[in-house]
């Protein structure tokens, strides 16, 4: 609506379905939910989208995108204001109607009707139908690092205290899923990662399903050498996905969900899957293969023996020294270097059941400790304590510069395992 004033304009195009069903999906809360919705959804103006359109199934829900928009007038009250260039009266009146709607939710009842609908919008976000369905804009992915609080759906299991589902760990250390979101964002890097780890004491003799996300089109998997098959990825346009979808009811209508009996299951657009693998202790390996057939890449995963010794990876090889003027004043925070520190069996193979407790000591005038992750959502150690349990076998200590631009130098021990050392570069400013 903002720029549909300044431009001249006496209607705006408004975004109606999708909030409508949102507001529904909150139950006793739909009413005030409402109310607020009439306030701010003059900001939430799209110029480019024609004010009604066809239908369509974009991201993977099945739903009528021209349907979700609606020319309207524009209301005279804020066009007064605007053209009048009286913002301070504009932020004033909308923050007083934001206010009252907020006050009027029922929050209690809101939670859950929310936790659903946005818990169900996954399932549209995973579909990956930006590129072949024209009427879908982008993707939007909650969240991409995972945050304290909202330990969702692990809420009344103490101690967890942070959240599950972003891409990357509290740690900033990434999940396997985001080599599923590299393969489909960035294509024109090479992506091939395999999932889950093999070291499975017990499951021996078990069936243990095998994941790779690749952009590759085609890829073999071996177990100590045995091949288990090719897999190929599936590639379908919009029609091809419909025809071969069946619809389930969510909060907020009806969603169009790959028929799991169907030959083509839209998982496997960006994932290959060997569902029947029998877990035996030793290698797997994957060869991918491009679109003349030929092998293009391979990664293997092998059996990870006894912790042994610890392996420093620094996310830069130097950092600039903390400026601060003539009477030795900060200027500016100090510079951060991350070290991933990884504990590993005598052939260097990770170990994902590690959880030594390990200990940091930055020596030297040039840096210091800053901080500790290692990416748990129920562990209540302090991140501000030079020491902390390792987490699947990795952690990311924290290290900060110092106004002194020299050499400093971190160590990492741990019980049992031989120790880590690494030279900490600070340049002059």
């Amino acid at each position: 609506m903002f720029f549909s004033i300044l431009g001249g304009k006496g209607t705006y195009i408004k975004a109606t379905k999708q909030t409508q069903d949102y507001a529904g999906a909150l139950g006793g809360a739909a009413g005030a939910a409402g109310a607020l919705k009439q306030v701010l959804m003059g900001f939430d103006e799209i110029n480019a989208l024609s004010p009604s359109g066809g239908g369509g199934g974009g991201g993977g829900g099945g739903l009528d995108y021209g349907a979700m928009f609606e020319e309207v007038p524009v209301e005279s009250w804020l066009a007064d204001m605007i053209e009048s260039g009286n913002f301070s009266a504009l932020g004033a009146s909308i923050a007083e109607k934001v206010n009252a709607a907020l006050g009027n939710i029922p929050w209690s009842k809101a939670y859950a009707g929310a936790q659903k609908a946005a818990q169900g919008l996954t399932s549209l976000i995973n579909g990956f139908f930006g590129e072949i369905d024209p009427k879908v804009i982008g993707e939007f992915v909650w969240t991409g690092f995972d945050y304290l609080g909202e330990p969702t759906p692990y809420d009344e299991y103490w101690p967890s205290r942070s959240s599950y589902f972003g891409i990357y760990d509290l740690a900033g250390l990434p999940k396997d899923r985001v080599w599923l979101y590299r393969a489909h964002w960035a294509p024109e890097k090479e992506t091939l990662h395999i999932l889950p780890h093999w070291t499975w004491k017990g499951r021996e003799g078990e069936v243990t399903p095998v994941f790779v996300y690749t952009n590759y089109p085609e890829a073999e998997l071996f177990v100590n050498g045995v091949s288990q098959g090719r897999r190929k990825r599936l590639e379908m346009t919009m029609d091809e996905y419909l025809a071969s979808a069946h619809k389930r009811k969510v909060p907020w209508g009806t969603e169009n969900m790959s028929d799991p009996a169907s030959a083509k299951n839209r998982i496997d657009r960006y994932r290959l899957r060997w569902m029947d693998v029998v877990y035996e202790p030793g290698e797997i390996r994957v060869v991918a293969y491009d679109r003349s057939g030929k092998p293009a890449a391979e990664k293997t995963l092998c059996t990870a023996g006894k912790p042994h010794h610890i392996v420093l990876e620094a996310d830069r090889t130097s950092m600039p020294a903390q400026p601060v003027d003539s009477d030795g004043k900060a200027l500016d925070t100090p510079s951060l270097t991350y070290y991933t520190v990884n504990v590993v069996d005598r052939n260097g193979n990770l170990c994902p059941d590690a959880s030594n407790q390990l200990s940091f000591k930055v020596d030297g005038a040039s840096a210091r400790f800053n901080s500790c992750c290692n990416g748990d959502a129920t562990s209540l150690e302090p991140f501000t304590k030079p020491t902390m349990k390792a987490f699947h076998g990795k952690l990311v200590v924290v290290v900060e510069s110092t106004p002194t631009a020299g050499t400093s130098k971190l160590t990492v021990t741990g019980k049992g395992l031989k120790e880590a050392r690494t030279e900490i570069v600070v340049t002059a400013q």
